[in-house]
């Protein structure tokens, strides 16, 4: 049993540190994650919990290998992961700029970003310019924020924290929102809000992000598990 760290008895401390150590061993992996439900958030028990945190689990488990989780705000871990030898961070988005920075294990799911609307509203988008006719609630600093922007969106409505969108959406405060393709409709459902993606903007998968000094053989026996892990989802989801 590689697991040091058991994901229903983490406890997020005020230094951001996810432990529930048995030993006091070394951790073969610092792993970073961030509050991202539904794949990764701190639970109101103060656990950690999520889709990715339990895939990951398995995976760990499987290779034989210890971690420990950290949850700092995503920059922090992200930059972490770049200067530390044993970390990786959950759930990263795999981009052509980021290809060759990290070493890879994926993917663990597919995200993106898409137009979202009112599923009672029925709108329908042929293309982005389409939402220029439409009030659109997106988020400050996001990179689709400023292209939409810099190609000339008249009726943008930019908030801090993107999650609040899901609420002005439903008060008729914006007509659409851009949002992720996983995170959105679970905020959505939370608030009781029904939701639909009517124009996907691009779509991305969700891996581990390694620093490269993790080494190879930690890497393969990591996308070997979850390679395992897949093929016995399959083969439960034929049977």
């Amino acid at each position: 049993m590689a697991r040091r760290f058991s994901t229903t008895a983490v406890w997020f401390t005020s230094l951001c540190l996810m432990t529930a150590a048995t030993d006091l061993e070394a951790a073969d992996l610092i792993v970073y994650t961030e509050e991202f439900a539904p794949l990764s958030y701190t639970a109101e028990d103060g656990t950690l919990r999520g889709e990715a945190i339990e895939l990951f689990t398995r995976m760990a488990d499987r290779a034989n290998l210890s971690f420990e989780f950290e949850m700092p705000p995503f920059s922090r871990g992200y930059m972490n992961v770049r200067s530390r030898d044993d970390a990786c961070h959950l759930s990263v988005w795999k981009t052509e700029e980021r290809e060759t920075l990290f070493s890879w294990v994926g993917p663990l799911f597919t995200d993106g970003l898409a137009f979202f609307a009112l599923k009672e509203a029925g709108l329908k988008l042929e293309r982005v310019e389409d939402s220029f006719d439409y009030t659109t609630g997106t988020a400050l600093g996001w990179a689709t924020t400023h292209k939409l922007r810099a190609a000339g969106h008249p009726k943008l409505s930019v908030v801090e924290d993107n999650r609040l969108n899901a609420n002005l959406l439903a008060l008729g405060r914006i007509d659409l929102w851009i949002g992720g393709l996983i995170t959105s409709p679970y905020l959505a459902r939370k608030e009781g809000i029904d939701v639909e993606p009517v124009l996907l903007l691009e779509q991305v998968d969700l891996s581990l992000a390694c620093n490269p000094k993790v080494g190879e053989d930690r890497i393969d026996r990591l996308q070997t598990a979850l390679d395992a892990l897949r093929a016995e989802e399959e083969e439960q989801g034929d049977g």
